[in-house]
């Protein structure tokens, strides 16, 4: 039967969420925000441990911070894992015919409320966001590096107006102590 309910409670959640584990054939994909890898912490991870060793493909999509960065190592031992600049909310769609979501978390804990559906048009249009989603990530791998290394992570942004390419300049101008700069004589 095609449905979408809400569940309520962390209690209830939980347990529902470690009953589904167990019927899952094929694949697990799940988005969460900063707060994410601190399901290592909780009864959930043994979930996910099992899941692996029965073969069941895990991917997920989480930003990588400072503060997360140890428990984020862990998880790319498990699930590949690719890091998205500020990540809001949390979903999770298993076998590309059942979804959920929950707003916002706290670190290992499960939400207050989560929204479950199997309707395949909803459950079709998650996957694809999780895709669009999954192709702008990087790989987690790649942002673990630039964290232990110190490197600031390459950025493309579009300056729309004056002020803002000054702000941007000036911001520029006092953090470096070398300044290099490629300009049409007009553009200086």
């Amino acid at each position: 039967m095609k449905k979408t309910r809400i569940l309520h409670g962390q209690d209830n959640i939980k347990k529902r969420t470690i009953n589904d584990f167990h019927i899952i054939q094929n694949r697990l994909d799940n988005c969460t925000d900063s707060t994410g890898p601190y399901v290592i912490d909780t009864p959930l991870w043994n979930e996910f441990l099992e899941l692996k060793k029965k073969g069941i493909k895990l991917r997920l999509i989480t930003e990588i911070t400072k503060d997360n960065i140890g428990y984020s190592k862990k998880i790319v031992k498990v699930f590949e894992t690719r890091h998205l600049d500020e990540v809001k909310g949390n979903f999770g769609i298993a076998d590309g015919r059942e979804y959920g979501g929950g707003a916002s978390i706290t670190k290992g804990e499960p939400p207050i409320e989560f929204i479950r559906s199997n309707v395949k048009a909803f459950v079709d249009q998650q996957q694809f966001f999780f895709e669009t989603l999954w192709n702008k990530a990087i790989p987690a791998e790649q942002r673990i590096r630039e964290i232990d290394e110190g490197i600031e992570p390459i950025k493309t942004k579009i300056l729309e107006n004056r002020e803002e390419i000054y702000r941007y300049f000036v911001k520029s101008i006092e953090k470096s102590n070398q300044l290099y700069i490629c300009s049409s004589i007009g553009g200086l």
